[in-house]
C-alpha cells in the first residue's frame, strides 16, 4: 500500500542520513539536521549507525519520543532565538562549539 511504501522510504531515509553523518563525523565534521517527527526507533537508528561518534538530539515542539533519552526538548512557543540561544548553550556544555565561537 501507499502507507506501507512511504514508511519504508522514511527508513531507507533515516539510514542514509545516518550512513551520511557517520562519513562526515569520522571526518572531524559536525552535522546539523532535522527530521520531523522522529520517533525512539528511528532516534536509536541514527545513534546506532553513527557509532562510535556522539549524536546529539534536541526536540522542538510535541516529542513523539517515549523511552529514547534526547538531549534537550524545546518549547515551541518560545521565540526563534531563545530556542537558538538553549542550544547554543547545550553545544558549549558538551564542548562541540568552543568559547572563541560564541
Amino acid at each position: 500500500s501507499q502507507q506501507t511504501k512511504r514508511v519504508e522510504g522514511r527508513g531507507d531515509h533515516i539510514r542514509h542520513l545516518g550512513e551520511s553523518a557517520h562519513l562526515l563525523t569520522d571526518a572531524g565534521l559536525i552535522v546539523i539536521t532535522t527530521v520531523s517527527h522522529m520517533d525512539d526507533s528511528e532516534a536509536q537508528m541514527l545513534k546506532t549507525l553513527n557509532e562510535p561518534n556522539d549524536i546529539i538530539i534536541i526536540n522542538i515542539g510535541d516529542s513523539e519520543f517515549l523511552d529514547f533519552s534526547i538531549d534537550l526538548q524545546i518549547d515551541n512557543s518560545l521565540s526563534q532565538s531563545s530556542q537558538l540561544q538553549t542550544i547554543r548553550k547545550l553545544l558549549y556544555k558538551k564542548e562541540v562549539l568552543q568559547d572563541a565561537l560564541y
